[in-house]
């Protein structure tokens, strides 16, 4: 990509559009990053639309938002007065966690800006380009601290000499780094095995930023393509106006070399939801390009890397476990746990009010429960606890008018702007066995897709 090219992403944008990129970018990698210029740009656009410059829509999913984000303080405000001396749950603390609620300010931002087909590209490749850095971070980093935590000493007894136990203490005494590695491998848990170690490092929020990031790849690489049998209705072949989906340095396509790259950073986290969705939604949107023969071939290849690989075998192996309420896995909190908080307080316990203590006691099955586990897993489950059936309704009007948006935005022959919606298909289905809906991370991603969502701009 030229300087020229780049400069004219922004030309005429102003400041806000920039930091909006600058945002994007950044959730791949830094959420606070992202967060400080999501003010710059909130700043920007308030002062744009003070001088007339620009507008600020108010567009069905931000209208959810709002709706959604009075019932939290409102519904938590109440519970935290009336709380009885004694209770274990903590709405206080959810008050002031209610700011978490903000970041989802995307979703009002980016249609004011995001005015041009190019601009609506450049945000999405930010992101990706954002997260592609990440995911190398993630590829080099984890298996090497997944081998630290297995491999860090303890001073029970002294390593045997010559092993990789002697070698690291020796080290780490000369730098005066022993106690800080220890206290880094112990929290929260010492792991016994290297997949246990690698799973531990692998966050939530950095898979379902990568799932997402992968999903946006291959949309930007469906929606390239400007072969002999390319069309503007077909594959986005690129028109006379419009410059070619995939960006290329020296003929070298970047887009699937992102999109490989940041499966590999999703596979080392271990976390088999947002594999199974990027997997599902991924390669529905990646049958386009390649044909539906193939992506069964590339489908069936993934499966048997990932059963080559022990931690990411040992990990699928252990999925049946959720379905065990033995095991204190998902089954036991969704079918025990959350009825009998939602019994005890039919009108919710405030947002993020749960805590560890709140679950463990709740019926005499939760000693079963993980330690230190407060939340659910669930979405659903999770704001019909939080809030009530009130709550509930409310989260699933706002996601119906958010996939609204995102399905009449779509344009027929052309897989870029179905990225949207799809970004919001995978945080969805991820967040029926994941609470992702006010995760530092996911809030981003959401506030970007429902923002792309509402963008109006001519071919």
């Amino acid at each position: 990509m030229t300087r020229s090219t780049l400069l004219s992403r922004f030309r005429g944008a102003g400041a806000a559009y920039a930091a909006l990129v600058a945002s994007a970018f950044c959730s791949g990698f830094s959420m606070p990053l992202a967060r400080i210029f999501l003010v710059v740009a909130l700043a920007c656009a308030i002062r744009d639309a003070a001088l007339g410059r620009a507008r600020l829509r108010w567009t069905a999913p931000v209208a959810g938002w709002a709706a959604y984000s009075l019932l939290a303080v409102v519904v938590t405000a109440i519970v935290a007065a009336t709380l009885p001396e004694g209770a274990l749950i903590n709405p206080a603390r959810g008050l002031r966690k209610t700011e978490k609620l903000l970041w989802f300010m995307g979703a009002l931002l980016i249609p004011a800006y995001a005015t041009t087909r190019e601009r609506f590209r450049f945000l999405l490749a930010a992101f990706v380009a954002g997260s592609a850095l990440y995911a190398a971070a993630i590829v080099v980093g984890h298996p090497i601290g997944a081998w630290l935590q297995c491999t860090i000493p303890f001073p029970k007894r002294p390593p045997d000499p010559g092993t990789a136990s002697a070698w690291l203490l020796s080290v780490s005494d000369s730098l005066g780094l022993t106690q800080t590695l220890r206290d880094w491998a112990a929290t929260p848990w010492r792991p016994r095995t290297y997949a246990q170690a690698l799973g531990k490092l692998g966050g939530m929020g950095q898979a379902q930023r990568l799932m997402a990031a992968t999903i946006a790849a291959i949309g930007l690489w469906t929606r390239g393509g400007c072969g002999e049998n390319d069309s503007r209705g077909v594959r986005g072949g690129c028109g006379e106006n419009d410059s070619c989906g995939v960006r290329e340095v020296r003929g070298v396509a970047l887009w699937p070399w992102c999109a490989a790259l940041l499966f590999a950073g999703l596979a080392v986290t271990l976390k088999r939801g947002s594999l199974i969705v990027l997997l599902i939604v991924g390669g529905a949107l990646l049958a386009r390009r390649i044909g539906w023969r193939r992506i069964a071939a590339v489908a069936a290849l993934v499966l048997a890397v990932a059963l080559a690989l022990p931690p990411l075998r040992h990990r699928l192996a252990e999925l049946p476990d959720e379905l065990r309420f033995t095991k204190g896995g998902r089954v036991l909190m969704w079918t025990d746990l959350a009825p009998a908080m939602h019994r005890r307080h039919p009108w919710g316990v405030g947002f993020r009010g749960l805590t560890y203590e709140s679950l463990r006691y709740a019926t005499e099955n939760g000693w079963r429960l993980e330690k230190h586990q407060n939340h659910l897993h669930s979405n659903l489950v999770e704001v019909a606890v939080e809030l009530g059936w009130l709550g509930l309704a409310a989260y699933l009007a706002w996601m119906a008018l958010a996939f609204r948006a995102a399905a009449r935005r779509q344009e027929p022959g052309d897989p870029l702007s179905a990225i949207p919606l799809l970004l919001l298909l995978s945080l969805f289905l991820n967040g029926l066995v994941e609470y992702n809906l006010v995760d530092g991370e996911t809030v981003l991603i959401y506030g970007l897709a429902m923002g792309l969502s509402c963008t109006k701009h001519s071919r």
